[in-house]
Parts: structure tokens; sequence; C-alpha cells
């Protein structure tokens, strides 16, 4: 009855009012955030880990069935999955609805890190994460040319991925199909044996010689000056140097026993346009940032 009244005794008053609310409408609309899908938590909690060149048998027996064992006593756990392939496991925990999600992942992390020190040498440390919706791709690019798979993906990630990573609201470009250069080293099974050295000895010594270190400091009058050793290896041929061994007053190098090829990594996946290979990239915002905005921002930033 009040707000009848006013519209009657007093018109213009009640009419600004309505034109105040349907501007103020208009100016929120535009700042209205779009998303595909609603802001929600998921009670989906994700352990990825990578042993390069393990095969699925270990990577079951050493990695993934000693995550399940210490996961499996986390409480609140409805349904674990996991999968081991060639250097690479994944373990997919399902919590009930109940349970906060941002504590199961800390617990997950928590029950992790008591094993992590019996995985085998050389295995990346367990990356862990719960299940995001504004993760999943907003956008993707694709590149290809004629110029080689390294110059392509040299391009894309000088010319395009650095630049978009600058644009407001971007959270992560990532590859598929990238080639990027690779330096192996090539050991003559033969020789190695000859030498009396193994695989262990010779990529310890390949990484003792081919690191920077700091080097301390000095005081020179009224100044500290930082000092750093400098002993990365700069030229491919250098590794041909490397010193493994001494027998018999001989020193033994890279050399003597493999080779260096300057070449490109193994494909780890792939990526096509038209019948052609090429590289995407995959573009993810921040979490609860407006997709539309953000797409945007990308496609004029190219």
């Amino acid at each position: 009855m009040i707000l009848a009244d006013v519209s009657i005794k007093r018109p213009v008053f009640a009419f600004m009012m309505a034109a105040a609310l349907v501007v103020m409408g208009l100016f929120s609309y535009r700042e209205l955030g779009l998303d595909l899908m609603p802001k929600t938590d998921y009670p989906n909690v994700s352990i990825r880990t990578q042993l390069p060149g393990a095969s699925a048998e270990e990577i079951e027996s050493q990695i993934t069935k000693p995550i399940e064992e210490v996961v499996n006593t986390i409480n609140g756990v409805d349904e674990l999955r996991a999968y081991s392939s060639q250097g690479f496991s994944m373990c997919f925990v399902t919590f009930i609805l109940e349970r906060d999600i941002e504590m199961a992942v800390q617990d997950v992390r928590d029950k992790v890190a008591t094993i992590v020190a019996k995985f085998p040498r050389d295995t990346f440390p367990p990356v862990i994460q719960k299940t995001d919706p504004d993760a999943a791709p907003i956008l993707t690019i694709v590149v290809s040319g004629e110029r080689s798979p390294k110059e392509i993906t040299e391009i894309s990630d000088k010319k395009i991925k650095q630049v978009l990573e600058t644009v407001k609201d971007v959270g992560d470009v990532s590859f598929i199909g990238e080639r990027r250069r690779e330096i192996q080293l090539l050991l003559n099974a033969d020789r190695l044996n000859a030498y009396g050295l193994t695989v262990d000895a010779v990529r310890e010594a390949v990484q003792r010689q081919n690191v920077e270190v700091p080097g301390g400091s000095f005081i020179a009058g009224p100044s500290e000056i930082e000092l750093r050793t400098m002993g990365r290896i700069k030229e491919v041929r250098d590794f041909n140097r490397i010193i493994l061994a001494y027998r018999d007053g001989s020193v033994i190098t890279f050399g003597d026993i493999g080779r260096v090829i300057d070449t490109i990594e193994e494909p780890r996946s792939l990526a096509r346009l038209d019948g052609r290979a090429a590289i995407s990239l995959l573009i993810r915002k921040q979490s609860g940032t407006n997709t539309v905005t953000v797409v945007d921002s990308v496609l004029s930033r190219l």
C-alpha cells in the first residue's frame, strides 16, 4: 500500500526510482559473470605421479599400490580408482558429499607425503589436486605451418604462449603436440662394459659437470660481490669432453663410450590440423573469472 500511495501521490519520484533500477540493472548485467558450469566443489581428488622410463608393472607395484594403501585409510573415501601405464600413475579418489573437500585434499597430501621417500629414484613429486570445473580449457588455438615441428614449437612458445600468459585472468597456457629440442646421450654397451662403467655412473658424471652452483661472495672494498660457478655446458660437442673416470692414468670421457645427438624429443602427444602436424595451445582461465571476458581478451591480444 505504501508503494502504491507514493506512486499515485508522487508519480515523478516513482518514475525516477524505476528508471534508476533499470539503469542499475543494465550496468549490473554487463558485469554479470558468465560460465559454462555453475561454481561447485566436486568431492574428487586426483593424484598424478610420473617416473619416466618405468614399465607399467613397475609403476603399479612401486607407486600406484603404495598410494592406494595409504589413501584407503583416509576417513570419508567413497571410491578409489587407479591406472598405471608406462612412466605414469593416476589415482582418483572420490569422497562422500559430506566431506569437506579442502580438508580431504590436505589429508591426501599428508598421507602421500609419508611414502614419497620410498618411491623409486627419479620419481617426480606427486601432483595432488581437487577436481575443478574452471580447470577445463576455455579456448584452443591451433598452430600449423610449413616449418619443422621444432620451429613451430619455438615460435608458438615465444610469440603466442608467453604473450597470452600475460593476459588478465588467464591462468595457464599449455601445449599439445609440442616437439622441443633435446640433447640425447647415446651409450655404447660394449664400450661401457669394457671400461667397467655403469649407466648410473655416467648419469652422475653428466649431472655433476653440467650444473651452475652458487660460489659464495667476497668483499671488494665497500662492496660485496656474489659469485656463481659457471659449469653448465653451452655447446653440444662439449658433452663428449665430460670426464667419467680414470683408468691406468688415462682419462675416460663420454666421447669414448657414446655419442651425442642434437635432436627433438619423442612425441608424447599429437595435434593435427587438416591432416598436417600442428601444435595446440590450451588456454585456461583463473578460477571464478568471467569466461566470455577472458576469451575476448585473448582474441583481442592475438
